[in-house]
């Protein structure tokens, strides 16, 4: 099977929104915390955001669901992940 890169551009928008999302919330978590921040427990927060976010997101490709719950959250923990790995050098 070839991905049809043209047809998954709304997915990587969205998952670029969310990524947004997860930097926005991890700079506050961030501020929170200051020096003293735990990692885990931010990326976490930030992932526990992300999922309610996600809720109502349904995704497609060629008429096919792409997200289940667990496909969801581990997506929301990768971007959670990425957004501290983007803080963590700007604090």
């Amino acid at each position: 099977m070839k991905i049809n890169t043209f047809q998954m551009l709304p997915l990587a928008k969205s998952l670029l929104e969310f990524l947004q999302n997860g930097v926005n919330v991890g700079t506050i978590i961030f501020d929170e915390q200051g020096i003293t921040i735990d990692v885990d427990r931010a990326r976490q927060q930030i992932a526990d955001k992300l999922v309610v976010q996600m809720k109502d997101w349904k995704p497609e490709y060629q008429g096919k669901e792409l997200l289940d719950d667990q496909t969801r959250m581990a997506g929301a923990r990768f971007l959670a992940g990425v957004s501290i790995s983007l803080l963590k050098g700007n604090k």
